[in-house]
């Protein structure tokens, strides 16, 4: 009988979610990797609706969650009204079962739009940046799997540290530090829309 080759793992996002009790819960989903280009258009009413709900920092509530699931027939996939969205990379949640996270995509992005998301005030003036200019295109992109060749090729080149370095926050503890009080940093923004881009999937 031939051995089954064993395979590495699909990574798990945690989904944090805070009951009613005001106790987090931390769910596991697997991660799967995005392979096609998704275009949203950002519009003044997802900020509003974000800011009516309260959604700093929230996966359900906030200005990008909104915006993915007005346009969720935008996605190649499933997309149950989750999204974790950092500074770099966006969790769009696409499976659950029985209510709970089982399944997400990951998309990598460059649009900035994290720090005025999950920063008070941020959302104000993200609103107010969006009812002058209009709406943005946030673009989210495939994200390359790392290899471990990748992961070899990048320890061999990163030098050990001569000195201890505070490490800062990131994902879903940046979003909670940055809801709490956290200081936004300069913002550029996505490509202002087109007057030719196509907005017939737009809801």
């Amino acid at each position: 009988m031939t051995a089954r080759k064993k395979g590495r793992r699909s990574p798990n996002h945690i989904f944090r979610f805070q009951l009613d009790n005001g106790e987090v819960a931390e769910l596991p989903a697997r991660v799967v990797y995005a392979r096609k280009r998704v275009d949203l258009i950002l519009e003044a009413e997802h900020v509003e609706e974000s800011i009516r709900l309260g959604g700093v920092g929230n996966t359900a509530r906030c200005t990008m969650a909104i915006c993915s699931k007005r346009q969720a027939g935008n996605f190649p996939h499933a997309v149950e009204g989750h999204v974790d969205w950092y500074l770099r990379r966006a969790y769009v949640l696409s499976k659950t079962r029985k209510g709970v996270p089982t399944e997400c995509v990951v998309y990598r992005h460059g649009d900035e739009i994290a720090r005025l998301n999950d920063t008070p005030g941020g959302q104000a003036k993200l609103l107010k940046i969006l009812q002058d200019g209009g709406p943005r295109v946030v673009t989210l992109l495939p994200m390359r799997k790392r290899t471990r060749t990748d992961e070899r090729r990048r320890a061999d080149s990163v030098c050990p540290p001569t000195r201890s370095r505070v490490v800062p926050a990131q994902g879903a503890k940046l979003r909670i530090a940055n809801s709490i009080g956290g200081v936004a940093a300069p913002v550029k923004l996505p490509r202002k829309i087109s007057k030719n881009h196509d907005r017939s999937q737009s809801i």
